[in-house]
């Protein structure tokens, strides 16, 4: 992964050098977050933290009317505000036991899985972080593309990982809900697999043999015999 993230920091450095450019100016900040930041003062964290709104929120539409004639509405361009702004501390805290949850689960099924299951695993674990780093500046949890790949991934991850570990667990003649911490390394859950496949095949071939012979039906056609 770091020769990877050295080489793609190669490549993008002057888009990187572009963006931190920004925060050599004389408020240390870019002005796209300054605007940012002034539009959250002035238009949604005065009514969300009067009267104790930020408790259970303040209604679930994340916009306000703007007071300029070239833009019909402001939006919340930040991902805290706008959790507490639909619903409050508990969607807040919500959004929290979700990343903790789904970044200790990812994780163990990254490292567990050296298959495609491993690799969406990791994609989404990076995923995570990223939204939870993005966060404090727009609700990506939410937004378009972005949200769309990572609930998929999530998808991808859980019943993926969830069928290794059946797998791994019937194999060793254990039953019970699985968790991400009884996940088996990448060699044993291979092994394992391959070993239960074979019983399989073989139990399907034993039981072949016991089928009785397949008779064909002595009722007579009361139409007759077919034409030729």
């Amino acid at each position: 992964m770091l020769p990877v993230a050295l080489m793609g920091g190669l490549v993008m450095q002057p888009v990187i050098e572009r963006r931190l450019s920004g925060f050599q100016s004389g408020r240390g900040l870019p002005n796209s977050w300054l605007d940012r930041l002034e539009n959250l003062r002035t238009y949604f964290w005065p009514e969300l933290f009067s009267n104790f709104n930020f408790v259970l929120g303040v209604r679930p539409t994340a916009r306000v009317p703007a007071p300029e004639v070239w833009r019909q509405y402001v939006w919340i361009e930040s991902g805290h505000t706008w959790l507490l702004w639909n619903g409050g501390i508990p969607l807040l805290a919500a959004f929290f036991v979700f990343l903790w949850i789904s970044l200790r689960t990812t994780a163990h099924v990254s490292r567990a899985s050296d298959d495609a299951v491993g690799v969406a695993a990791t994609a989404a674990f990076a995923a995570l972080v990223a939204v939870g780093v993005l966060m404090t500046l727009d609700p990506h949890l939410t937004l378009r593309g972005s949200a769309d790949l990572l609930f998929a991934l999530l998808a991808l991850t859980a019943v993926g990982g969830a069928k290794n570990v059946a797998v791994s667990r019937l194999a060793a003649g254990r039953t019970g809900p699985p968790s991400p911490e009884s996940a088996p390394g990448p060699a044993a859950c291979s092994g394992r697999r391959r070993e239960l496949v074979s019983a399989l095949d073989a139990h399907a071939g034993d039981h072949a043999h016991d089928r009785p012979p397949h008779r064909r039906s002595s009722r007579r056609n009361p139409h007759g015999p077919r034409p030729g």
